[in-house]
């Protein structure tokens, strides 16, 4: 039998070395914090609340997919807070990127959206789509070495500063 899925949630804002800068519980709906932020999901407002006092520090920002949206990358451009981070495919707003079928392994592919929201493909073994607003289109050649000592070299876009 599976355990109750009731239950608390730690929401953690923590700097480059993991020391936790800020922390929430998260126990269900809270009104104050909707009323805060209207018009934002559940991970948008959860990152718009623990960054808040970071905003305008051209800090960077980075979270995972559960957070990821191209609003929210919007807001935290407008407050000049740099964030970056992986994306789900079928969120809304992202811009139609090429096929993983028609995509070769080491290949990559991108767009640019109208508010200036840049949104990456990568194809490994599996698509990675990292968004970001604050990575350019400057494109690089990158060496990969695989187990079995064979050398990729593809041109790619470059994301300086972040690691999967």
């Amino acid at each position: 039998m599976k355990p109750i899925k009731i239950g608390y949630k730690l929401w953690c804002l923590a700097d480059q070395k993991g020391y936790i800068k800020k922390f929430q519980v998260y126990q269900g709906k809270d009104e104050q914090l909707e009323n805060e932020f209207k018009d934002c999901g559940l991970g948008e407002r959860v990152v718009l609340s623990l960054t808040k006092n970071e905003w305008g520090k051209k800090k960077q920002i980075f979270f995972d997919n559960f957070f990821t949206s191209i609003p929210l990358l919007e807001k935290l451009k407008i407050e000049n807070s740099l964030a970056c981070g992986k994306i789900r495919a079928h969120r809304k707003g992202i811009p139609i990127l090429h096929d993983d079928s028609k995509l070769a392994r080491g290949s990559t592919d991108y767009k640019i959206t109208d508010s200036g929201i840049g949104v990456f493909k990568w194809k490994d073994t599996k698509s990675v789509l990292l968004a970001s607003n604050y990575h350019g289109t400057e494109k690089t050649t990158v060496s990969v070495s695989r187990y079995n000592s064979v050398y990729l070299h593809t041109r790619a876009v470059l994301l300086l500063e972040f690691c999967f």
